[in-house]
């Protein structure tokens, strides 16, 4: 018996029995829907070199090499001190001409700290980073956690007065900010993350002129117009693990405006500011401006108010409407996708004016899809309308729309669609859908009779077919 159990004492002692499996890389948290070449984006690992940023670090000084995250005793290498620059004007050519160049496979770890603009001038409000990165060696720039590495932008509330006035540098309205991004990204092959945005003057970040990169676990808070804003020339990305909240009324959280093939996957959004424009509320997020292939897979929406949607899929915009012959009558948004996301506490403004609101709306839109979405303990779950400009004319109703295998459960108001019309409807289908209420439901239609029209009516007109309704305490789980 004692061989025995000395043979298992060295068996287990040795590194016997079955191995641990290696862990599982990171891309495997994604949905299954991302593409594989932001899934290798996900799981890179540096190859090159790791600079130091440490605003914090007494001997940092941007004439420093970055090579260390302390300074060394005074050596150096390469013909500059050893140790950690201090912010970013350490980095820029364009700012410090002897600055660090980060190469493909390179990576910067900004240590934590608060990295402040040094005045409200635009030159210096907006951080520009261009990746200059390959599909095999992305450039990395790594802060050292949300909350923990902070860009801020010295936007503060009590800075203006009750008429709105103040602010950073020479005195401004707060509403005459215009498109002052913190952070402004644009290159290709790039992955940012672990910091914490704030404080902006207008957007936090815009996504100018950026192909395939990753910007993944990263807190934007505040905004006095959007949080992220994309634009045309941008696409091919991925905005993951995201956390937003604090921007004000009249602005999104997340404006995708014009981008094509961009990816939103496990962001959460929730309490969005109610102090900058008191009684006005935005909405979360926008697909417009030509939005071409968007996903929007797996996020949490929660604890808002909102003027009229949570999730717009399409929305407004070809620029305020071009002129004729311009994009005005084209769809503001084709090819847009909205899968098994959720929204919890979502109410809305009661003095907002959007008569036929929706949590989640689908607005101009061609081709694009809802399913498999939660809407749970909020009013007017779902809408459809055209996007339209009354002041010239423009209109466009949306085209091949699926809401399919989505569940609503609580619906306060008993409101489950609102459209603006029944042409917005004609290319729509609704199918495979789950409503839980306690209340009557209704379906509102415009200039439709009767308007609310209850559950036969609504399936009546062909919508809902296969869908089931029951009570919330009948709710299969």
């Amino acid at each position: 018996m004692k061989y025995l159990i000395l043979s298992l004492i060295l068996f287990v002692a040795c590194g016997g029995g079955t191995p641990t499996p290696p862990p599982a890389p990171l891309s495997a948290s994604l949905p299954p829907e991302v593409p594989q070449y932001l899934r290798d984006l996900v799981d890179n690992k540096p190859t090159g070199i790791t600079y130091h940023m440490d605003i914090q670090e007494a001997c940092a000084d941007n004439g420093n090499n970055g090579l260390f995250p302390t300074c060394n005793g005074g050596q150096s290498t390469g013909g500059k001190p050893n140790g950690p620059i201090k912010n970013f004007d350490g980095m820029w050519r364009e700012n410090n001409p002897d600055g660090v160049a980060l190469s493909p496979g390179d990576e910067l770890l900004i240590h934590a700290g608060i990295y402040a603009p040094a005045d409200c001038t635009p030159s210096t409000q907006t951080l520009s980073i261009t990746f200059q990165g390959s599909q095999a060696n992305p450039i990395r720039i790594r802060g050292e956690g949300m909350g923990i590495t902070i860009l801020e932008g010295g936007f503060d509330l009590d800075d203006f007065d009750a008429q709105g006035n103040g602010g950073c540098g020479p005195t401004n309205h707060i509403d005459d900010y215009h498109q002052v991004p913190r952070l402004r990204l644009g290159g290709q092959w790039g992955i940012i993350e672990n910091l914490t945005i704030q404080g902006c003057y207008q957007v936090c970040v815009s996504f100018w002129s950026g192909y395939d990169f990753v910007w993944q676990e990263i807190e934007i808070a505040g905004g006095i117009e959007d949080g992220i804003k994309t634009t045309e020339s941008s696409g091919r990305f991925l905005v993951w693990r995201g956390d937003f909240h604090g921007w004000a009324g009249g602005g999104e959280a997340l404006d995708n405006f014009g981008a094509d093939d961009t990816w939103y996957a496990h962001n959460t959004f929730h309490d969005n500011d109610r102090l900058i424009r008191p009684g006005v509320y935005g909405q979360v997020m926008w697909t417009k401006g030509g939005a071409h292939r968007v996903h929007i897979i797996e996020n949490s929406f929660k604890d808002l108010i909102i003027e009229s949607h949570a999730l717009n899929l399409g929305g407004c915009c070809w620029n305020n409407w071009s002129p004729p012959g311009g994009k005005g009558n084209e769809p503001v948004a084709t090819d847009v996708e909205a899968l098994r996301n959720t929204f919890t506490n979502i109410t809305f403004n009661p003095a907002s004016t959007a008569s036929y609101p929706g949590v989640l709306a689908v607005v101009g839109c061609w081709d694009c899809q809802a399913i498999g979405n939660t809407v749970v303990d909020s009013p007017n779950p779902f809408a459809v309308q055209a996007t339209a400009d009354n002041s010239n004319g423009w209109r466009v109703p949306p085209k091949n729309i699926l809401f399919q295998d989505n569940l609503a459960v609580g619906i306060p108001n008993g409101r489950i669609v609102s459209a603006t019309s029944l042409d917005e409807l004609s290319t729509t289908t609704f199918s495979g859908n789950l409503y839980c209420l306690d209340e009557s439901p209704t379906f509102s239609i415009k200039n439709e009779s009767p308007d609310p029209m209850d559950w036969s009516a609504w399936q009546g007109r062909g919508f809902d077919t296969t869908s089931i309704l029951a009570t919330t305490a009948n709710c299969p789980p």
